[in-house]
């Protein structure tokens, strides 16, 4: 096994920077759209039991200004 990756904590913010602005000129946002969904915290019963069936693809972010869970 190999972990690989890129250290960025030691490269210049300038250098990071100018890598993140590469990557939102390679990657379109309306791509990754469809696997991005919004969910409130009073939709996280219904999505867990979803996620042991593998019905849940992509993201799901869970907006924490909605409605506590009565």
């Amino acid at each position: 096994m190999a972990l690989l990756g890129i250290d960025s904590v030691t490269i210049p913010f300038e250098a990071r920077q100018a890598a993140w602005d590469r990557l939102t000129d390679l990657f379109a946002p309306a791509v990754y759209e469809p696997l991005v969904a919004e969910a409130g915290r009073d939709e996280l019963p219904g999505l867990a039991a979803r996620i042991p069936k593998g019905a849940i693809a992509g993201r799901v972010i869970v907006n924490p200004r909605d409605p506590v869970m009565s």
